[in-house]
């Protein structure tokens, strides 16, 4: 169930106050119009009527994928932290990826992974590969390091990534499925895959401290 809260805050331009809604609970199979207000951020917009200005302002939200069984808890600011949420003794939640994310790229990517039923681990563990250099895909070599990846999409013809670079989203780009199965394989082997139910930060940091 989705769980609104209307708020008055302080524009973060001229001080002033105004009306906010601070979503703090998002179903996306009991509201799925929701889910397009996540993606495209106005679900965290905030419009101040004294001078104009437009801002993006993320709180503390969990986004619930009953469907494709996840859960995201958006955290954005280090001030704030993660509201409590037990999943223990509850059986409808033992099959659920749950995780943490820092930004609304990060959220927006997870919802893209596990809906096409993407292990988002196997995804971090590409990413970090392609910040450090080069892959050799069907003959021509890819050069990608430096810059930013995100996952947006599963096409027939592979793993769509866009790469950030310098805040400028480039051309994307199609990761093999083929290679996307050896590093799933890979961290299979690791015992990486089926981590135990709580809620994880899976990111490029945890992949350094954790895949070998």
């Amino acid at each position: 169930m989705a769980e609104v809260h209307d708020i008055t805050i302080k524009c973060p331009k001229c001080g002033e106050d105004g009306a906010f809604k601070v979503w703090t609970s998002v179903n996306a199979t009991l509201n799925p119009e929701l889910r397009e207000k996540v993606l495209d951020g106005s679900m965290f917009h905030f419009h101040c009527e004294k001078c104009g200005g437009d801002f993006i302002l993320p709180n503390p939200t969990l986004y619930h994928d009953m469907n494709h069984q996840f859960m995201v808890w958006l955290v954005a600011n280090p001030s704030d932290k993660m509201p409590g949420f037990s999943l223990s003794g509850n059986p409808e939640f033992a099959n659920y990826k749950c995780r943490v994310v820092s930004s609304l790229d990060e959220l927006n990517e997870k919802i893209f992974i596990f809906e096409s039923g993407l292990n988002d681990v196997v995804i971090e563990i590409i990413k970090h590969e392609l910040r450090a250099g080069s892959f050799d895909t069907e003959g021509a070599e890819q050069t990608f390091a430096g810059g930013e990846f995100y996952f947006k999409e599963l096409t027939r013809s592979g793993l769509v990534f866009v790469r950030i670079v310098e805040g400028t989203e480039a051309q994307p780009f199609v990761f093999p499925m083929d290679l996307y199965n050896a590093f799933h394989s890979a961290a299979r082997e690791q015992k990486l895959i089926d981590l135990p139910l709580r809620f994880y930060c899976i990111n490029d940091a945890w992949v350094k401290k954790n895949v070998k």
